[in-house]
């Protein structure tokens, strides 16, 4: 499958049955990495300017009344839409990652208990968290390594059968 049918499959196969394949789950991060840079880009980068512009011009005050009431709307709205997204693309992100562990041949609690080992590293005391959050973040990005590189069990496994692409055809 092509990089785009990939994360199709994803977003619309918010199940935990099935297997995933290496490749649905690094289109699916390069997918949430190129949609976190263009919600940077429509979020993130307005909020950054009108901070700036507020904080090194506090004395402009004409007209500023109904351009930050019309920012306000527009902070609002991609704000709502943007929570809504994350929280889709979060939901999708945690199935996608349980097909991967049923692709290996583990069940998904595996990846809960991961998820609850990572969540007590960072709520730990103040003087730890700094390390601790990059403990996390290691983890994380070892689990991601991890998935991405470990190559799935080429027979039938109690999650069902494994993930063919035509790629994979071709070779054979």
């Amino acid at each position: 499958m092509g990089f785009w049918k990939n994360v199709k499959k994803t977003l619309t196969t918010i199940s935990f049955k099935g297997r995933a394949s290496r490749k649905e789950i690094i289109d699916f991060f390069l997918f949430n990495l190129l949609f976190g840079v263009i919600s940077g880009l429509f979020f993130g980068f307005p909020l950054v300017r009108a901070l700036v512009t507020i904080s090194t011009a506090p004395s402009i005050k004409v007209g500023m009344d109904k351009l930050s009431s019309i920012f306000l709307i527009y902070m609002f709205i991609v704000g709502i839409i943007l929570t809504i997204l994350y929280i889709w693309l979060s939901i999708a992100s945690i199935t996608l990652n349980v097909r991967r562990f049923h692709d290996l041949g583990l069940s998904g609690w595996v990846y809960f208990a991961f998820i609850v080992v990572t969540a007590i590293i960072t709520i730990a005391p103040e003087q730890y968290q700094t390390a601790c959050t990059i403990l996390s973040y290691a983890l994380g990005f070892g689990l991601f390594i991890y998935l991405a590189s470990v190559k799935g069990s080429v027979n039938a496994n109690k999650f069902g059968e494994p993930v063919v692409h035509a790629s994979d055809l071709e070779k054979q």
